[in-house]
């Protein structure tokens, strides 16, 4: 308003189209972030030019519609009813994770969740650990450019920019740039980390990776990263978070790769509702996502069985 005066009668007509404007441009915020995500995406993937317009195209269509898991439309999942067995079938993947966890089970996490390594000794565990966390992008990468479903590529889009760039959590760096920050908080240094040489355990894991979502069709390949692998996360990061700022001096920041995960991988590896149960319609389909699993589960185990025997080595 005007000082001593009355507000003009045309600012007051004006005042309304403007917020009507900027609601507009709030609305069309969560597409403009999907195309940016897009775009990059482009660099990532090499997805083609007429694919990222259809995807982008589903995000506005998408964006105005109810929503399921961490923007799914309903419809996005209902290309079947539930089967029969499709409650026991989700119960007993949760099972065989729950049992075959490394990440809170194995010997190693809970000497380290403890405080019963020296923090000398957390070397190896750091750079192994970067090895697999620097490859991980790339399974997620071979996933989307497998996947049938488009509600699915879009998810998987998003985790690899996060990945990549850590721009939907917030943190704003790369996930193993993340990683090389907590080795750095724990000692390690950038060089080691980087120039770092697996161990034929974690070569093994590597590998399973890269053939389980390359060479393996889709539901498997997601079923051996998306649920064995994300799926142990929830439950075991937070507190391992803590436990490194209570044990070793770890500052937030320096523990922040763990604690995005244990939110990240809460949403996008929830069993019931996971694209893998939704394509797994007969028993064979079944058959190959229990075996997918335990696979994974067992060289989770021996990854970390490996880097004992460095560290108990001395």
């Amino acid at each position: 308003m005007r000082r001593g005066g009355i507000q003009p009668a045309g600012r007051m007509r004006r005042e309304p189209r403007r917020g009507l404007q900027h609601r507009r441009r709030s609305q069309d915020g969560p597409v403009r972030r999907r195309a940016h995500q897009l775009r990059l995406h482009l660099r990532f993937v090499r997805m083609p030019v007429s694919e990222a317009r259809w995807e982008l195209s589903l995000a506005r269509s998408h964006l105005r519609k109810p929503r399921g898991r961490r923007g799914h439309t309903p419809a996005s999942r209902s290309r079947r009813g539930p089967m029969p067995g499709d409650d026991a079938f989700v119960e007993d993947l949760r099972a065989m994770i729950d049992a075959g966890r490394a990440f809170g089970r194995h010997p190693l996490w809970l000497r380290i969740a403890e405080g019963r390594l020296l923090r000398s000794a957390l070397g190896p565990f750091a750079v192994q650990f970067f090895l697999q966390v620097r490859e991980f992008p790339r399974a997620v990468s071979a996933l989307h450019s497998s996947c049938p479903d488009i509600g699915e590529r879009i998810e998987l889009a998003e985790s690899l920019y996060e990945e990549e760039t850590g721009r939907i959590s917030g943190c704003d760096v790369s996930h193993p740039e993340l990683f090389i920050r907590f080795g750095e908080g724990v000692g390690v240094s950038r060089d080691a980390m980087v120039g770092g040489v697996p161990l034929p355990t974690t070569a093994a894991l590597i590998d399973w990776f890269e053939r389980s979502t390359k060479s393996h069709p889709f539901i498997e390949g997601a079923a051996a990263t998306n649920l064995a692998a994300e799926g142990q996360v929830p439950g075991a990061f937070g507190p391992f978070a803590r436990a490194l700022e209570r044990h070793y001096g770890c500052t937030p920041a320096q523990v922040a790769f763990w604690d995005v995960h244990e939110q990240a991988d809460r949403e996008h590896s929830a069993i019931g509702d996971h694209i893998v149960v939704h394509l797994a319609s007969t028993p064979a389909l079944r058959a190959d996502v229990r075996r997918a699993v335990a696979r994974s589960l067992e060289l989770w185990w021996r990854f970390f069985d490996g880097i004992a025997a460095v560290v108990d080595a001395g």
